[in-house]
This record gives structure tokens, sequence and C-alpha cells, in this order.
């Protein structure tokens, strides 16, 4: 059982200019402040090399000290990102959320750059979802709207 969520914007930039920005690791805690009982990303590396690619592992620790390995399941230079979080949420994400997969599609525009993020939660279980719906349309939904506002002001 899944819940998700989307959010979108304009940014009067090129798409290469918002796509780098938005992927690189050191800007992610710029722009992820969090919202209510979701976290701000306090850190963002690269394991390994430190270069971002299909199949590189990015870690994310958290204002709640939580750490969250995001596996990136694709990076197409400058359309798309996508990453899986297969677990290591801090309780009580974790009796609700089993995994989760974001998603960040850049698509050039006439006056720019549109970004299209959406985001899914898996469920724990059935009995989660009124949790997890909760979680999802009241707190995360917030959390990446606002991203992407801060993505925004800071590209332009």
């Amino acid at each position: 059982m899944d819940v998700t969520a989307a959010a979108s914007i304009e940014i009067g930039k090129p798409i290469e200019t918002v796509f780098d920005y938005a992927v690189t690791s050191e800007n992610i805690p710029r722009i992820f402040v969090g919202y209510g009982p979701i976290p701000a990303v306090v850190s963002a590396t690269v394991r390994g090399d430190g270069i971002l690619r299909e199949g590189a592992t990015r870690t994310i620790e958290n204002s709640d000290g939580s750490v969250i390995d995001e596996a990136i399941t694709a990076l197409v230079r400058p359309t798309r990102q996508a990453y899986r979080l297969p677990g290591g949420f801090k309780k009580p994400f974790s009796f609700i959320v089993r995994s989760a997969e974001g998603n960040w599609v850049f698509s050039q525009t006439s006056t720019g750059t549109r970004v299209d993020w959406s985001f899914r939660f898996e469920l724990t279980s059935p009995i989660a979802r009124p949790f997890g719906w909760l979680l999802m349309r009241l707190f995360f939904q917030k959390a990446m709207e606002r991203c992407l506002a801060r993505l925004k002001d800071q590209v332009s």
C-alpha cells in the first residue's frame, strides 16, 4: 500500500543550471529544510568516490538525528533524478513507512525550467494508511513545496 505526493515549480533559469543545483549534494541542506515533523537535511554525501551517478548511494543526515541512504536509481543530466530510500527511518516514521522513492523531472519551458517532484511512501501495513496519508499530505507535501520554493529562490 502506497501514499504519494507531488509538487511542481517553474524557474526562470536554464534547465542545466536548475538540474545541477538541485542534485548537488552540498545544496540539499540549503533547499530541504523540512516542515513540521519532517526533519531538515543537515548533510548529504555520496559514498565511495563522491561522484553522484546511477547506482551511487547518497547518505542523508537529518536534523532529528536520523540517517537515511538514498540509492540513486536514475541520473540523466539535465532531465531526471530518481532515488529509493530502502529504510532507516527513525521512530515513529519506521512504524508507518517501509521505504520511499523520489523522482525529479526537469523540463525545458519557453521561460526556463519546470521541475516536477513526485514522492511515494511504501507503508508498512494497511493499518498505517491513515497515518501515512496524514504524514504525506499535511507535512511531507508542504516540505516538498517549501524545498522547490527555496530551489527557485537560490537558483534565481
